[in-house]
């Protein structure tokens, strides 16, 4: 009963608690229950500080870690009188008191020093791509920065302090060069209008890039301003930009896989060439939907939220999609039309002679059939002409009865034509 009550009094001052947790009267002597349930109060306390120490041990990790990342001098780091085992990672965390007060300090430390190390490393990171683009845009070997990168590639007080010199540098290199650098600032913007599809009325719309006069400090700053303002734009909306992409190669497909299909000679392809051009009919059928229907929602939304259009080539590019499609469908109308034309149209048939009806001849006097003169032979002596008919197609019954007999038409001969 001693040990137990030395532990529990040990435990409990360590984790600053009660020290009657049992809640067995000193003055007594505690049954076998008693003594077992005060057993497992003094095992949980013991389980308590294992873990407490853990935490504690881990979080002074953390913080050395911390410190070595800042290349901070932990013999000059702030910290509470009551936290100076983080000074030094051989100081007995058992001497520190296990409390949640004692663990939400260190978290503290912690967080306000991993504040500070992403603001370092977001500080690095400006100040590396704002060489790299003073570098490009100057006209610097490359191979220059890219020794200068690799030695500053860390985030340290030091590194930042390497990182701020060449800016500087930099900086007066551009004010010594400046109408050169405004040219290649303009450069840069154009490829960002190239990329994004611009027209001419959305560049025009920024009227410094087309502007003549001096080359000044505040014309290259509101170029370099409205660089980052379209490198934001293509940060928000890259992912239509994708889609708009995706849809036009879908797209292109389709306007071939059309053109192909009234092709007459697609007949006299082989090797499956029909085959595989149906089932890339069916993908794109399948597809373009979809892809359509994203980029729809992912345009209204931009707009919605955005309060501007948006466009290609300064149309916007919904109406674009709307006009592609009608056009189609207009062509499609078109071609049935003219097809439905054609099917209308009796076929021409050859009848160069009328066909008399053989059994109601008319009353009038039958027709004349044509004669051809056969000309003079060659020789040049006494001509002979003879005459020839021209026999219907169709022969004339050859059983007639009757009236039909007598008044069958008979063939009148032509008479010869004179020579002149």
């Amino acid at each position: 009963m001693k040990s137990l009550l030395r532990e529990e009094e040990e435990l409990c001052t360590k984790l600053h608690c009660s020290t009657d947790l049992s809640g067995i009267s000193r003055d007594q002597v505690p049954t076998l229950k008693q003594l077992q349930g005060w057993s497992d109060i003094i095992t949980e306390l013991r389980q308590d500080k294992e873990s407490r120490v853990e935490r504690l041990a881990a979080h002074q990790r953390s913080v050395q870690s911390l410190w070595l990342q800042l290349d901070a001098d932990p013999s000059t780091a702030a910290a509470p009188g009551s936290l100076e085992f983080l000074l030094n990672m051989d100081e007995g965390i058992e001497k520190m008191p296990l409390t949640d007060g004692t663990e939400q300090a260190v978290k503290s430390i912690i967080s306000k020093l991993e504040d500070e190390l992403v603001a370092m490393v977001a500080s690095a990171n400006r100040l590396r791509a704002q060489i790299s683009s003073l570098y490009s845009r100057l006209g610097l070997p490359e191979d220059e920065l890219d020794a200068f990168v690799s030695a500053h590639g860390d985030c340290r007080r030091p590194t930042i302090t390497a990182l701020q010199a060449e800016h500087s540098r930099l900086e007066e290199l551009k004010r010594e060069h400046m109408s050169v650098f405004i040219e290649r600032v303009r450069g840069e913007l154009t490829e960002i209008w190239d990329q994004c599809m611009f027209g001419s009325q959305q560049r025009e719309q920024f009227a410094p890039a087309f502007s003549e006069g001096e080359a000044t400090e505040d014309l290259l700053a509101a170029h370099e301003q409205e660089v980052e303002r379209m490198k934001q734009f293509v940060a928000d909306t890259g992912d239509i930009y994708t889609l708009v992409a995706k849809r036009e190669t879908l797209w292109t497909r389709m306007q071939e896989l059309l053109a192909n299909a009234n092709n007459p000679n697609r007949y006299n392809n082989r090797g499956g060439q029909l085959l595989k051009e149906e089932k890339a009919r069916k993908a794109v059928a399948k597809e373009l939907p979809k892809v359509e229907k994203e980029l729809q929602q992912a345009i209204e939304a931009f707009e919605e939220s955005s309060y501007r259009v948006f466009t290609i080539q300064d149309e916007r590019y919904l109406d674009i999609i709307t006009e592609q499609w009608e056009s189609v469908q207009s062509k499609k109308d078109t071609d049935k039309t003219k097809r439905k034309g054609k099917e209308d149209v009796p076929p021409a048939v050859s009848t160069p002679h009328k066909r008399r009806p053989a059994t109601t001849p008319s009353a009038g006097p039958p027709a004349k059939r044509k004669a051809t003169a056969t000309p003079a032979s060659a020789s040049g002596r006494g001509t002979t002409q003879q005459t020839t008919f021209v026999q219907s197609k169709t022969p004339l019954r050859r059983q007639v009865t009757g009236s039909q007999s007598a008044r069958r038409a008979k063939p009148v001969m032509r008479a010869p034509l004179q020579e002149k």
